[in-house]
């Protein structure tokens, strides 16, 4: 809340009217026994303690103070109205932005999750993230890793085997094996992922992608080569194991100690089917693994997630906003109501003063009548008459 919005109407200080009442009491008794006046005074038509002009003069004083007050919270609403004005302004520009926003988001969210996506391009999100569950998630991966788990099996041994001729180190074998892993599988994993990013309208600049870097391996003719690379690498490999396979290998016979060729299938069928298995079992599961990136890869998930997560975070500005809104609204209709004032507490501050400074003059004048009530009596049931004369008078 800025300083301007702070700002209230002060409070008239209003005297604490029992002790008034008090005072005026001792002050009529005082008046009386000064002037002396008897109980046939008191008694006579027309008759007015002396000194309750001062109780009056007294209410009039507080009635122009309370004037000025009120007409020096005016100036000041006025100025502060101003000022408050151009906070609201601003404030009012900033809730139509957060407003705007708030309903892009919520488009995007309701374009995106109105139907599951159906095939790749049509703009609409997975089941799994429009509706989420672990039954939905199987049902999308469970299949294709299932399959690509059991290519792996055949494939490390291959991959251990292929690269343990070029050293005695199994360890190193074992890194080599990693790294083809990680090549041959997570590499089209990640091709099918961007290959689907491809697919959604063949927009490359998707909310997300707006590194330089990616833009490129985005790029047609980058998502064209990489398969051909990645085809070639596979080639050699299993170009380098079929040949490892098919060539005579001796062992020595335990009986003599003698080296003999240690014939094998691969041997027997050939070089080329043997390539041909190895090279279609590699390329089945880079085919897997680009199928589960490409199920795993629909942009419109991840938007979708952002776009939820933003409309949240912008629902509770806006809700923030409007509170201040209406908050700001209510402020200025007090400062409008001040500066015109009409502020109905002014209205009820001088009848507060009128009604309170009767009670005030009444106990003046029953202090007043109280010292000739000894000698006359029936002066004391004459204060009601004075009273109303009084008020007839100078009210």
């Amino acid at each position: 809340m800025s300083n301007a919005q702070k700002w209230q109407p002060a409070e008239f200080p209003m005297p604490h009217w029992e002790d008034l009442c008090l005072k005026a009491r001792d002050e009529g008794a005082d008046n009386a026994q000064r002037s002396r006046a008897d109980g046939a005074v008191v008694l006579s038509a027309g008759f007015e303690p002396p000194g309750l002009r001062s109780v009056c003069a007294r209410r009039s004083a507080l009635l122009e103070k309370l004037a000025e007050h009120l007409h020096i919270q005016r100036d000041r609403a006025g100025e502060h109205l101003a000022g408050h004005q151009e906070i609201e302004n601003t404030r009012a520009t900033e809730r139509a932005t957060i407003t705007r926003f708030h309903d892009q988001a919520r488009t995007v969210v309701q374009r995106l999750s109105a139907r599951p996506s159906q095939r790749p391009g049509d703009g609409y999100a997975s089941e799994l993230a429009v509706k989420g569950g672990l039954r939905r998630r199987l049902k999308r991966d469970g299949g294709p890793f299932l399959i690509l788990l059991i290519l792996l099996c055949i494939e490390i041994p291959i991959y251990y085997e292929t690269f343990l001729q070029f050293g005695d180190r199994p360890e190193m074998s074992a890194l080599f094996a990693i790294g083809a892993i990680t090549v041959f599988v997570f590499g089209p994993h990640l091709y099918g992922r961007m290959f689907r990013v491809r697919q959604e309208d063949g927009r490359a600049d998707i909310d997300g992608y707006d590194n330089e870097g990616r833009r490129w391996m985005f790029r047609p003719s980058v998502v064209t080569i990489l398969p051909l690379v990645w085809l070639a690498a596979i080639t050699v490999v299993a170009s380098i194991r079929a040949k490892s396979l098919v060539r005579p290998r001796q062992v020595a016979d335990p009986a003599t100690g003698l080296l003999r060729p240690l014939e094998s299938f691969a041997q027997e069928i050939g070089f080329w089917p043997v390539f041909v298995l190895l090279l279609a079992i590699v390329v089945i599961t880079g085919l897997v693994a680009a199928e589960t990136g490409r199920r795993m890869g629909n942009p419109n998930d991840r938007l979708l997630k952002q776009q939820r997560a933003r409309l949240e975070e912008l629902a509770g500005k806006l809700g923030a906003v409007n509170e201040q809104a209406k908050a700001d609204r209510e402020y200025r209709s007090m400062l409008e109501r001040v500066a015109r004032g009409d502020d109905p507490r002014h209205g009820q501050m001088v009848k507060q003063i009128q009604l309170r400074y009767d009670e005030v003059e009444e106990s003046f004048i029953m202090g007043f009548v109280s010292v000739t009530a000894e000698d006359s009596p029936a002066a004391v049931k004459a204060v009601s008459t004075i009273v109303d004369n009084h008020k007839v008078r100078r009210h």
